[in-house]
């Protein structure tokens, strides 16, 4: 089914690559690039099918580990060899269709019995009905984390979007290595709470608040250092735009409360629940986009972006997650852990505002910016004793030595010698 809608949108974007060059990039001359595109899509959607649908359900970790050495391999190599033989963007896209196709191929050799399938066939109601939803919240997410870069693209111009989506990559790529993370610790545990009938709102209240704690304050610190960060790794080209990532990285940390809700109704199989909610929030990107953009240009994308996840959350996930009794916020810890990163970002801000955001001197904001996230910690309390007896259940008994004595040299609470025996 997704590998016929992919062909179908391939088919619609190989006969309408003219008119949509002409739409966004104000001439045909690139209708052969979103051709080259369309191209990809269909190897793209059968290489996902095969590596995270077959390869993977048969097990063979090994080859399924390989198989994405050689994506990687192939993608990259095939792909920066055409770019630096000459061939510009084309080579680049004719290297994500090499990466895609040779894996595929790699897979479907590898899976084949399960790419084929037997004769006994499991019922396939009871599968859809939790696989549906969650194949169209990813489709929708794919919506949501691209419409804001078309917006961008038709009303602020061609080089605004390429800035733009540089910006984007860098903030989502630091959210999803923690989201990544997070949520491969968090499931796991939360479906075995639910097997066993013991997923609450206890449960996910504790974990948003490790969650909280670990993520908004160094996020925060990220913000404010934007501007001089951009410049040292992507250069000054792309230093206008230091707001918008700021903004992003901002919205990012003040929603990871989200993530163990997610988690939650995801183990709770409300799988429906999750898809509406990225529908909802693509359809508010869409319409806050246009005024937005208009307005603050890239920063007002990414304001867009960050009420459009917001909207998304508190107007489905937040209400499906309280009828089912796993919503459960203490909002006065996650105050607390607001105001530090708040103070942080704050302090860190005013010290690059007086001296000029100097790239030289990025090291002391960094420094700074940490003594004062550590200070804001303590003072606020956002930790306490019993994280420490939490955090040295959870570290390997070869590090425990040296996260006591962290703890210790920070300075945070610690428990009663007697409670750690």
């Amino acid at each position: 089914m997704v590998l016929a809608s992919s062909v179908a949108t391939a088919v619609a974007i190989w006969a309408l690559a003219s008119p949509f060059s002409e739409l966004y990039y104000g001439t045909t001359r690139y209708a052969w690039l979103l051709r080259l595109t369309a191209l990809d899509l269909v190897a793209n959607a059968y290489y996902n099918y095969v590596y995270y649908v077959a390869l993977q359900a048969s097990t063979r970790f090994g080859r399924w580990g390989l198989t994405q050495v050689v994506w990687a391999f192939v993608r990259y190599g095939v792909g920066l060899a055409l770019l630096f033989a000459g061939f510009g963007p084309a080579g680049l896209i004719a290297g994500w269709v090499a990466g895609d196709a040779a894996s595929a191929a790699l897979g479907t050799y590898w899976s084949l019995d399960f790419v084929v399938g037997s004769r006994n066939k499991a019922p396939l109601i009871p599968a859809l009905s939790i696989a549906v939803p969650i194949a169209i919240g990813y489709l929708m997410a794919t919506v949501l984390q691209n419409v804001d870069k078309l917006f961008v693209l038709r009303y602020i111009g061609l080089a605004e979007m390429g800035s733009y989506s540089i910006i984007m990559i860098g903030s989502v790529m630091l959210q999803n290595i923690v989201y990544n993370t997070l949520s491969g610790a968090i499931y796991p545990v939360f479906v075995k709470f639910e097997e066993s009938g013991s997923l609450s709102g206890e449960a996910v209240a504790a974990a948003i608040r490790y969650v909280t704690v670990l993520t908004v304050p160094p996020f925060f610190l990220l913000a404010a250092l934007g501007r001089p960060l951009i410049r040292l790794l992507l250069g000054p080209a792309f230093v206008h735009d230091w707001e918008a990532f700021a903004v992003l990285m901002v919205g990012h940390a003040a929603m990871n409360y989200d993530l163990p809700i997610t988690q939650a109704l995801q183990a709770r199989k409300a799988t429906g629940t999750l898809g509406a909610q990225v529908i909802v929030s693509a359809a508010v990107i869409a319409a806050l986009s246009p005024p937005l953009i208009a307005r603050w240009l890239a920063t007002g994308a990414a304001v867009a972006y960050v009420l459009a996840r917001l909207t998304g959350f508190l107007g489905v996930a937040a209400p499906k997650a309280r009828s089912l009794g796993l919503l459960r916020i203490d909002l006065r810890e996650y105050a607390k852990t607001v105001s530090a990163a708040i103070v942080t970002l704050a302090a860190t801000l005013m010290v690059e505002v007086v001296t000029g955001f100097s790239l030289i001197l990025l090291p002391l904001y960094i420094v700074l910016g940490s003594i004062v996230l550590v200070v804001s910690v303590r003072a606020l309390s956002v930790l306490r004793a019993d994280d420490y007896l939490a955090l040295m259940e959870v570290t390997p008994v070869s590090l425990r030595g040296l996260v006591s004595r962290t703890w210790s040299l920070l300075s945070l609470p610690m428990p009663d010698p007697k409670k750690t025996r």
